[in-house]
This record gives structure tokens, sequence and C-alpha cells, in this order.
């Protein structure tokens, strides 16, 4: 099923080992039916290079390693993270990789056939590109309505510049605009550079930080499931919401080499940006995905709060949220996520 000349799991080491092209990092906690998904994904995949898969698992009950066991494949490799959490086991697992390049799969979504092949052989064409992005779907479990995500608007013919994708993703919307894609495939190298998770504790921090290592490339094939089930959602927005400040200002503490020295004033204020964004964010994010009662909460957390003084801006979209029909309230932060006057308006606003 596997081809992997990197064959190392469960205490089983070849004579030769040879690194594996690509390393696949699975983190996992307790949803073994989904795992089990996300590794056929994976092992059936088609890529034709040597690869490897590494289960990180920070479960109480190692609820993993039988699924991992059951599989019987060589190329995947079975960890423990002794410390639980979940960006703990992100940067514990990708720790552990070997390839010359890497993605995190989260265990709970998959790969399409052709994912990695088409994603490396990128890397391996165009050695300015240091992480690579594909469409996706959004898999809605049990039942949909599911959604095709193509962005051809900011990505144009496939490829831009780091540093403007970085910038990007954390003015759009505060962190979580439409061109952050789901998983990237990226360089080992630009990782460690990076010092993996440190310093960049969220999934969008860290694609931003990846910008700062090279150009960004883009597939409009969907390659990559992303799916939300029951288990998926934000319990606590508040909790979320401070994560996230939390992940910008870890941004701002990256390793000095990371940052060109002309774009550290530029890349402090985008920073700095989305710290400010954030609030509308996660207040368009109670409203439009869960609802008032969950937005009024958030409102009254995020007043009482010390770290965040919410703008003006805030109080107008909490006023009309609580008026207007919840349709309509959708509709009217759909045009701001599309409109990048009325999202400039709102940064300046922040600001």
């Amino acid at each position: 099923m596997a081809k992997s000349g990197f064959s190392r799991g469960f205490g089983l080491y070849p004579e030769e080992v040879i690194p594996p092209v690509v390393s696949v990092v699975i983190p996992t906690h307790d949803r073994p039916a989904f795992l089990r998904e996300a590794l056929v994904s994976v092992l059936e995949n088609g890529f034709a290079g040597t690869f490897e898969i590494i289960v990180s698992d920070d479960s109480a009950t190692g609820s993993a390693r039988p699924v991992v066991e059951a599989l019987g494949e060589a190329c995947v490799r079975y960890v423990r993270n002794p410390e639980a959490g979940m960006i703990g086991n992100w940067d514990f697992g990708l720790r552990q990789a070997t390839g010359r390049y890497a993605t995190k799969l989260d265990d709970d979504n998959r790969f399409r056939p052709g994912f990695l092949q088409r994603c490396v052989a990128v890397l391996e064409s165009e050695p300015e590109v240091a992480s690579v992005y594909t469409a996706h779907e959004i898999i809605r479990v049990p039942e949909g309505p599911n959604e095709t995500v193509v962005d051809c608007d900011f990505f144009g013919l496939g490829r831009v510049d780091g540093f403007a994708y970085a910038r990007a993703v954390l003015t759009n919307e505060g962190g979580y605009p439409r061109n952050q894609k789901t998983s990237a495939v990226f360089r080992l190298d630009a990782a460690r550079q990076l010092d993996f998770y440190r310093f960049a504790r969220e999934d969008f921090a860290f694609s931003a930080a990846l910008g700062l290592c090279g150009a960004v490339a883009y597939l409009p094939e969907v390659l990559y499931e992303w799916r939300i089930h029951a288990g998926s959602g934000i319990q606590d927005l508040y909790r979320t919401f401070r994560a996230s400040r939390a992940a910008c200002e870890g941004l701002l503490h990256l390793p000095v080499e990371v940052i060109q020295p002309e774009r550290a004033v530029a890349w402090r204020r985008a920073v700095r940006q989305s710290q400010g964004a954030l609030p509308l964010c996660y207040v368009r994010t109670a409203f439009v995905e869960y609802d008032r009662a969950t937005a009024w909460k958030l409102w009254r957390q995020l007043r009482a709060g010390k770290e965040a003084t919410p703008p003006l801006v805030l109080a107008l979209c909490v006023g009309t949220g609580m008026v207007l029909p919840q349709a309509l309230v959708a509709g009217v932060f759909g045009l701001y996520r599309r409109s990048g006057t009325l999202q400039t308006l709102a940064r300046a606003i922040v600001r």
C-alpha cells in the first residue's frame, strides 16, 4: 500500500536508512475512527516518492496505537507525546519529521488522491517556493451542505510573494482570511528556521510565518478535505480569541533571522493590526456560525477582558446583529469578507 525507503515504526530499522522525501505529521487525540480515515488517505494518495507518517498521540489512553498497529505499515511511526495540548502536539510531532518536506494533517481531515504528488512537484521544481496550498472542500459531517473553496482571486496565476501573503493572512479579517488555506506542504528547513510552532502557535500564525521563508504557491485543484463535525467546533470562543491574540504576540518574537530588516517595521504593523482586528473577527464568527446568545456572551467577555477594548465598530456590529435577522447578518458579514474597501475601513477604525 505505502512506499517508503525510510521504514521506521515500532522499533524496526532497515539496514540502510533513506530519509523520506516528505513527512506527514498527524497529531491526534482520542479520535481513532477519524484517524484511520486520515491515515488511509495518505497511504492511498498515490505519491511516487518515499514518505513517512508520524502519528503523534497526546491522549491519556494511547487510543491511536491500535489503529496504527492494525494497519501494519512500516512507514507509519507512532509516537507518544508526554505533554498534552493541541499546539504542543503539533510542535512535538513536527520535530520528529525527517523529510525534505513536511505537512500537518489534522486527524479528522483527509488528503485527496494526488495531494502530495502535486504539492511536492512544485517544491522540487521551484526552489524559491517555501509552501504550497491547494483548493479544498469543506465537508460537514454527517450531512452537508459542503463547500468547495477555490481562491484564484488572491493567488492569480498561483504564485505570490511570501511577505505579501503573510501580510494578507494577518490583515484580512484578523488572521482568518479566505486566502489562509488549510494545510501547507512546506520545506522542513523553513519550519526549523521558525523553530517549528514555538512562536507561531496557531494555524493562521504558522501559515503567515511560512510566508516569511519564501514564495507561496497555490494549486486551484480540490485536493484536500477539511471536515467539520460535532467535535471540531470551537467550544469556547473567548478562550480561542485569547489564544489567537497570544499567537499574534508570538509572531513578534520569531527568530531575528527570519524577518528581513527592511521589512521588520511592516511586519510588526501587520501583526498589531491583526491583534486589533481579532475582536471583530470573533464577533462575526459568533453571529454567523453560532447564534445571538453566543455573540452577546462573547461581547460581554470582550468588554470585561483587560486585554481587549472593543472599538466602536464592534458595538455597531453587535447592536446590528441583535436587531437584524440572522440571514441578513450573515449577508452583511459576507459582504465585509469580500470587500477590500470595508476591510480597510474596519482596520482604520480598529487602529
